[in-house]
């Protein structure tokens, strides 16, 4: 079991340090069935209608022979209602070959410490609760939980940007499609104070160690779900574990950065019920993401749709890290990820480890033509002179083309988007360089006591041994945390090299246009060895022997010569 740390988003802003969260958004048009039409109602008695409707479908004691289903809004996104590009397959050279999927995925690595998160592929269905907070429910309205239907499962063309289902459609080539239903809103009949205050002793009659006090509206609402709408829940169970794949609870309280007399509950996160039990015949939650209500609205204003908090969070429900440092120091992928500060496309180390992309592995001199990330799934990834073991988990550089188009134009392009001016995507194309270190760690029980931590390549999970991640993008060493690098703190699990020289790792800076690599630019060891912790070696010892050069740059391609010795 993990020690359980809120996944929050730190942004520095001058001297002001602003907390932000994952937002997603898209637009277009989307029907919606309603128990009741509401076209023939005329305006003088709306009012009346939607007080009556809430008191009626609000109330904690339903009727348990009322079939309340028609209530749902359940999506049905079939492959031809969704766009995307297609992945590059195939492609091989001199010294040069495109790899096979990973030996091990996130999804593997996740569970190898009990986390067990959703597929990254195939077709899902996740649970979307929207949550009344009792004093918080002017933000409890139909228009609200159409509007939450919509960040999730809508079209890009039904949203101010995209929504989690069109986002991750394109994100993942067309590997991973996102279905799922919002129900009603469910009334969890507790005050922000009353939840924030809750204890595992309040709500389950004993100390334990992973207690959040969201665990408590997550059992009533999934609870209340089942019974509501007479239904078992094996629909958003893909893999017949016994286990929900993922259930998104979004909350009708504002963040407690817009409100400070909230808790730190009161936030964007994602976390799992480790004390729960398996059913394969009714499925219960699991991995779940909590949010506010509040977000969908973040960067387009109150008639936008902005989904890029749930997307982030998503990210985590399938075993994505938190890029950025979670105690606010650094962001050392400058900023610009999805799973650093919440904007633009997941970078190539992402894709690999959930199984949507199959970089280029070189072994010695070579060229090649590199196309966009974007619109290809194309990355080079060169190995050190310590080997590599065909895995996204693993210590390396990786090399991919950034362009300003696909899912990074929106945050790019918009000056008044999820972070107004302070921090956007990259606006022209470069080459984006990575310092890779997902290598694995394992450990094993001693008289109840998880022993010390090594460097492994093969990946074993038993009941008195475990093995995941050694390092993290969060400087603090530990056994137990979610966020602790486990052998050494100087190490972080993913780093952008920046071109101008800034460590991002060890300052809280943001990446520029004028962090990438262009026509005429070159990268060594030796010419950028600040960014890295040893100075003189790459963190497994080894030397790092190939120097890169790039050129014939454009939005459509570059053409990357690497030299080894």
């Amino acid at each position: 079991m993990r020690k359980h740390i809120k996944r929050k988003l730190a942004l520095f802003l001058g001297l002001t340090s602003l907390l932000a969260s994952c937002t997603l958004n898209f637009g277009g048009e989307q029907s919606f069935s309603f128990a009741k039409p509401y076209s023939s109602i005329s305006l003088i008695d709306q009012d009346e209608l939607e007080s009556r409707s809430r008191e009626e479908s609000l109330s904690r004691e339903n009727d348990p022979g009322v079939d309340y289903s028609d209530r749902l809004l359940s999506s049905n996104l079939a492959k031809s209602d969704l766009t995307c590009k297609t992945a590059s397959k195939g492609k091989s050279g001199t010294n040069y070959a495109q790899m096979s999927k990973s030996v091990h995925s996130a999804k593997q690595v996740a569970d190898g410490i009990g986390d067990h998160v959703m597929d990254s592929i195939g077709e899902k269905r996740i649970l979307v609760i929207p949550v009344i907070i009792k004093d918080y429910q002017d933000n409890v309205t139909e228009a609200n939980r159409e509007l939450i239907y919509k960040t999730f499962f809508g079209k890009s063309s039904d949203t101010s940007w995209e929504s989690v289902s069109s986002y991750y459609y394109k994100s993942s080539f067309g590997n991973l499609l996102i279905n799922g239903t919002v129900s009603e809103w469910f009334d969890y009949g507790k005050t922000a104070s009353e939840l924030s205050h809750l204890t595992s002793q309040d709500v389950y009659g004993q100390n334990i160690g992973n207690f959040d006090p969201t665990l408590d509206v997550l059992d009533k609402a999934v609870e209340w779900y089942k019974k509501r709408y007479h239904t078992d829940c094996k629909e958003f169970d893909s893999d017949n574990d016994g286990r929900i794949d993922g259930v998104w609870l979004v909350y009708s309280a504002p963040t407690y950065q817009n409100n400070y007399q909230l808790g730190s509950s009161f936030w964007a996160y994602t976390f799992s019920k480790y004390q729960g039990t398996l059913n394969e015949e009714s499925p219960n939650p699991f991995r779940y993401c909590w949010g506010s209500v509040e977000f969908l609205k973040k960067a387009y204003g109150a008639t936008g749709c902005d989904a890029h908090t749930y997307i982030h969070e998503t990210g985590h429900m399938m075993g994505l890290d938190d890029y950025y440092d979670v105690n606010g120091r650094v962001s050392a992928c400058g900023g610009v990820d999805m799973m650093d500060n919440n904007i633009a496309d997941h970078n190539t180390f992402s894709k690999y480890g959930l199984g949507w992309t199959r970089p280029y592995l070189v072994s010695g001199d070579c060229e090649i033509d590199l196309k966009p990330a974007s619109t290809s799934g194309e990355s080079i990834i060169i190995p050190t002179e310590g080997g590599f073991s065909n895995s996204a988990f693993d210590e390396y550089i990786l090399v991919e083309l950034y362009t300003p188009d696909e899912l990074n134009a929106k945050d790019a392009a918009s000056t008044g988007g999820y972070y107004g001016p302070y921090l956007r995507a990259f606006t022209n194309p470069g080459v984006k360089i990575y310092h890779i270190d997902a290598r694995l760690a394992t450990s094993k029980l001693r008289l109840n006591q998880w022993g010390t931590w090594s460097y492994t390549t093969e990946f074993v999970q038993s009941y008195t041994q475990i093995t995941t991640k050694a390092h993290t993008n969060s400087p603090s060493t530990g056994t137990q945390s979610g966020y602790s690098n486990r052998l050494n703190d100087q190490y972080r699990l993913i780093q952008m090299i920046d071109k101008e020289g800034r460590n991002f790792s060890t300052s809280m800076r943001f990446a520029s246009n004028n962090s990438l690599f262009k026509s005429g630019d070159s990268f060594s060891y030796d010419k950028f060895s600040s960014q890295f912790a040893n100075k003189t070696t790459m963190n497994n010892g080894s030397k790092f022997a190939y120097s890169v050069s790039f050129s014939d740059l454009s939005a459509s391609g570059v053409k990357v010569t690497i030299t080894k010795g």
